[in-house]
């Protein structure tokens, strides 16, 4: 199967539109035939407006979800301004018809409260999943 990653990253030129990356150094637009993927792309630029730094990138395959990385600006800036150096992760199954796990980070904050830092939802959890979200995790703080 032709494997293509749709990435956005905020203020990295004109463009709000999602790129297909099918290697680090080819990046070239999505073409405007309909995936299941466009629908995400007035999400990208909803987020782009409203949470500056924010940082999210889907991946697919044949134009099928694979998964998604979102690490919203504002909680990224609140955790390394006001929470403790602690990052605690979890899974969880979502219950719908497309199932799916959702991946998640937080920090923890005064008074042992928890505060989320990123998340991510994936087919599948298992070890090439966890690594992607953490390595993207690391590379955002």
């Amino acid at each position: 199967m032709d494997k293509n990653v749709w990435i956005w990253i905020p203020n990295m030129g004109d463009s709000d539109e999602l790129q297909s990356v099918d290697s680090e150094e080819n990046a070239e637009p999505i073409s405007r035939k309909r995936t299941r993927l466009d629908a995400f792309n007035d999400s990208y630029k909803e987020l782009k407006r409203t949470n500056v730094g924010t940082i999210a990138q889907v991946e697919g395959y044949g134009g099928e979800f694979k998964r998604i990385y979102i690490c919203l600006g504002p909680l990224k800036n609140g955790f390394i301004r006001g929470c403790m150096r602690v990052i605690g992760v979890d899974g969880c199954f979502i219950k719908t018809e497309h199932g799916g796990q959702l991946l998640i980070a937080v920090g923890v904050k005064g008074k042992n409260g928890m505060y989320p830092l990123a998340l991510a939802v994936v087919d599948v959890e298992n070890r090439e999943n966890w690594m992607w979200f953490l390595g993207l995790l690391k590379d955002n703080l």
